[in-house]
């Protein structure tokens, strides 16, 4: 079977969970055309992207530094030294990239996965909505709809919607065709100290989990209690990868002038279903995750 032809758009730099869920897509089944980076510095954020490749040999993959805002950068300082490595700054050549990569899809669609801020898509989009909405296949990490942060039923605005609330206004009022996977499923993927024990071995002899254990401690250093990542972002991968982990039901959603993920009552014509991933097999989901990144999982675990 033709691996999937995916571009990843990330915040990488930031939470933690972006870098595993790069290293997920490096490490599986997919035909990764190239990363983009949205959000703070995308100079800083394209040069992790473009270490990581450089590690697990991938060093041909395109990195574009996307738009550029005010937001924290929590380990950018893994790549001090190297901001600058390869990384194309030109959000016109960015743009170019994406419809290129659109228009020459073998199978009349190319897989995009957005776990950042919705920025750089609704600017890729803008070029031609129609054609956009008629051949890109979009999965985001993003949206809060029945449950938020640390399960809670008290919504607030999820962080990937909040910090560009127009452009995912405009997303999640197009016609693409758009699977979400929200913090209600996503908040569950928590790490365990025993699992990140198991990487800790594994990291010994393979270079690309050292250098997530290393971001993850500068990450960590940020925190009080050494939060364990939550991995919010492998587990969109994760549903790319195998979409029998979660389980999707059509809702048709927007999103408010304030940031919130609301499911419309009274459907209008204009407003068509996004596929949410509003359950997901967690034991399995590790199982995909940690038999992707090191062949197998922790001692103890399903083989």
């Amino acid at each position: 079977m033709k691996p999937l032809d995916v571009i990843i758009d990330t915040d990488i730099g930031s939470d933690i969970d972006d870098a595993y869920a790069l290293a997920l897509a490096i490490r599986g089944p997919l035909n990764l055309l190239g990363v983009s980076t949205v959000s703070g510095n995308t100079i800083t954020r394209g040069a992790i992207v473009k270490k990581m490749l450089a590690i697990e040999n991938k060093p041909g993959i395109p990195v574009f530094a996307g738009k550029q805002s005010r937001a924290l950068m929590v380990y950018g300082i893994w790549v001090k030294g190297n901001e600058n490595i390869e990384v194309n700054p030109d959000l016109d050549a960015m743009v170019e990239f994406y419809w290129h990569s659109i228009e020459r899809s073998t199978d009349g669609a190319v897989h995009i996965v957005g776990i950042g801020p919705l920025s750089n898509l609704a600017a890729i989009r803008e070029r031609n909505p129609a054609r956009f909405d008629e051949m890109v296949v979009l999965m985001i990490m993003g949206g809060a709809i029945y449950k938020s942060y640390y399960g809670t039923l008290h919504l607030l605005p999820e962080y990937n919607i909040a910090m560009d609330k127009q452009a995912a206004r405009e997303i999640f009022a197009s016609k693409v065709a758009l699977t979400v996977v929200p913090l209600d499923v996503t908040m569950a993927m928590k790490m365990a100290a025993r699992d990140f024990e198991f990487l800790e071995a594994k990291s010994r002899d393979d270079a690309l989990i050292a250098g997530l254990l290393e971001m993850t401690r500068i990450f960590q250093s940020h925190w009080i209690g050494h939060r364990m990542p939550i991995l919010h972002d492998p587990a969109t991968l994760g549903v790319l990868l195998d979409n029998t982990l979660g389980t999707f039901t059509p809702l048709p959603l927007i999103i408010t002038r304030g940031g919130f993920t609301r499911q419309v009552k009274r459907k209008s014509p204009g407003i068509i279903d996004k596929k949410v991933c509003l359950d997901m097999d967690k034991q399995r989901f590790f199982d995909l995750f940690y038999r992707t990144l090191v062949g197998h999982g922790p001692p103890g675990s399903p083989p």
